[in-house]
C-alpha cells in the first residue's frame, strides 16, 4: 500500500473520530438553598390570676351609710369584676355619701307627696285635718309602742294616708267606745296641730 493511500485513511479516520456524541455541556451550578430562620421561641404561658376570695363590705355610718340591698348588689358585682377588698371598699367610701345623697332624696320626695294627699284626704284631711290626727294619735298611743312611734317618723311612713287612715279609724272606735263607756271623748279640748303628731315632720 503505498503512502498516499495511508495518508488518505488518516485524514478519513480523523473527521470520524470528530463525528462521535456531541460534547455534554456543563450542569448548571445549584444555588444554595435559603438559610431557615430560627423557630421563635414560645411565649411564656401568663400567669393565671387568682380570683378573690367572696368578701363583705361595711355599709358606712351615719348619713353616709346605704341600704342593705344597694350594698349587696355593689359587693356582688366587684366579686365578679374580680377585685380586692380593699379597691372594692374604698370605691364604695368614695360613692357612699352620693348614694346616701340619693335616697335621702328619694325618700323626702315620697314624703312630701304623701303629706299632700293626707292634706287632701276626703276622709280625714280638709278643714278639720289637726282634730282627725289627735283621734289618730290617741290610737297610736294606746296600742302602738315608742318603738313604732320612732319608725313611723324616721321613715316617713307615718305620713302615708293610708296609715293615718288606719290610725283615724282606730282613735274613732277608741273614741266611741269611751263615750259608752261615760268617759270624755277624744278631740275634746285643745285640738292636736299635724306638726305636734311628729314633731319632725313636715305636715303642717
Amino acid at each position: 500500500m503505498s503512502e498516499a493511500v495511508i495518508e488518505s485513511q488518516g485524514a478519513a479516520a480523523a473527521p470520524a473520530a470528530q463525528a462521535q456524541a456531541p460534547a455534554q455541556e456543563p450542569a448548571p451550578a445549584q444555588e444554595p438553598a435559603p438559610a431557615q430562620a430560627p423557630a421563635a421561641a414560645p411565649a411564656p404561658a401568663p400567669a393565671q390570676q387568682q380570683a378573690p376570695q367572696p368578701y363583705t363590705l361595711a355599709a358606712g355610718e351615719g348619713d353616709s351609710a346605704i341600704d342593705a340591698g344597694t350594698l349587696d348588689a355593689y359587693t356582688a358585682a366587684a366579686n365578679e369584676l374580680g377585685l380586692d377588698k380593699e379597691k372594692a371598699q374604698a370605691l364604695m367610701d368614695r360613692m357612699a355619701p352620693q348614694i346616701a345623697k340619693q335616697q335621702q332624696a328619694q325618700v323626702h320626695a315620697a314624703n312630701t307627696h304623701w303629706i299632700e294627699q293626707s292634706k287632701a284626704d276626703k276622709e280625714f284631711g280638709g278643714e278639720h285635718l289637726n282634730a282627725n290626727l289627735s283621734t289618730a294619735r290617741k290610737a297610736l298611743e294606746t296600742f302602738g309602742t315608742p318603738e313604732l312611734t320612732a319608725l313611723l317618723e324616721r321613715s316617713g311612713l307615718g305620713n302615708h294616708p293610708e296609715v293615718l287612715r288606719f290610725m283615724y279609724r282606730a282613735g274613732k272606735t277608741i273614741s266611741q267606745d269611751s263615750v259608752l263607756a261615760g268617759t270624755a271623748s277624744v278631740g275634746t279640748g285643745q285640738p292636736m296641730s299635724a306638726k305636734s303628731f311628729y314633731p319632725n315632720s313636715n305636715m303642717t
